[in-house]
């Protein structure tokens, strides 16, 4: 039977949307060696491994490390915050999605990740999008959907000052873009409250968790939610039209990636 990250994905939105971006900018792997650093449980993982290289994989909580082993096997290890146990200038690739807004210390992730990576390396950088603008940013905590529930330290990242952050650590630009428009990330934001607010009166997990309480996080939760995920499954075709409607408001999107290039020795 298919492994239930798998199951999980195949019923994403947001995700699907990360993975396509994500790979559509891997190319030429062949002999590399790459980190993946926040791997959560291992989805993102699976595909990246479809990519060719040598791929390592990081996270700093413990059930996600083994979520990820179930999937990928091999290559995934515990991390403290803001610690990578390699020397330096070890990887031609790191990917670091989702992992900053979750560490207090930004500045020493940063630094760690550039430490690690070889001269003309490359880092893809994916967070949550943020500034005055965003509306849905302003009603999740409005609905219960707090920072504290996502596992966060802050909101996200203004996609400009990013990119000010790496230039100034020396990086050069390749691209930056957008993702998850307004509508899909109301469908995040719904599917999300109900998880918390319906399902998950009782918590799935404990609020010590890297990424929070709002999905699925374990084989146990995904078997205890088998119900809820078949009824899901019958709406999720008219969701994912829905969304498509993204194509109106073409130019705010609420999560943003970079892939950025360390300068040469």
């Amino acid at each position: 039977m298919e492994e239930w990250q798998l199951q999980v994905y195949k019923k994403s939105l947001k995700k699907k949307e990360k993975i396509d971006l994500l790979l559509n900018s891997l190319k030429d792997l062949q002999g590399k060696v790459c980190l993946e650093v926040g791997c959560a449980r291992g989805t993102v993982s699976h595909f990246l491994r479809t990519a060719g290289g040598t791929w390592f994989h990081a996270d700093t909580d413990s059930s996600n490390v083994q979520a990820a082993i179930s999937l990928v096997k091999d290559g995934v290890l515990q991390i403290p915050p803001n610690v990578l146990p390699f020397p330096d200038s070890t990887f031609d690739v790191i990917v670091s999605l989702d992992y900053l807004e979750h560490v207090r210390d930004d500045d020493a992730a940063m630094h760690e990740l550039r430490r690690v990576l070889k001269p003309e390396g490359r880092l893809m950088i994916s967070t949550p999008t943020t500034g005055p603008t965003f509306l849905l940013n302003k009603i999740k905590p409005l609905i219960g959907l707090t920072l504290d529930k996502y596992g966060h330290v802050r909101e996200g990242y203004d996609l400009g000052d990013l990119r000010a952050r790496l230039k100034q650590q020396g990086y050069s630009i390749v691209s930056a873009s957008t993702y998850s428009r307004f509508f899909t990330e109301l469908i995040e934001m719904g599917i999300n409250f109900a998880f918390v607010n319906i399902l998950g009166k009782r918590m799935d997990g404990d609020a010590s968790r890297r990424d929070g309480n709002i999905t699925i996080g374990s084989k146990e939760s995904f078997q205890k939610h088998q119900g809820s995920m078949k009824m899901y499954s019958l709406v999720y075709p008219f969701l994912f039209v829905f969304t498509r409607l993204d194509k109106l408001i073409p130019w705010q999107g609420y999560a943003l990636f970079i892939e950025a290039r360390k300068p040469g020795t």
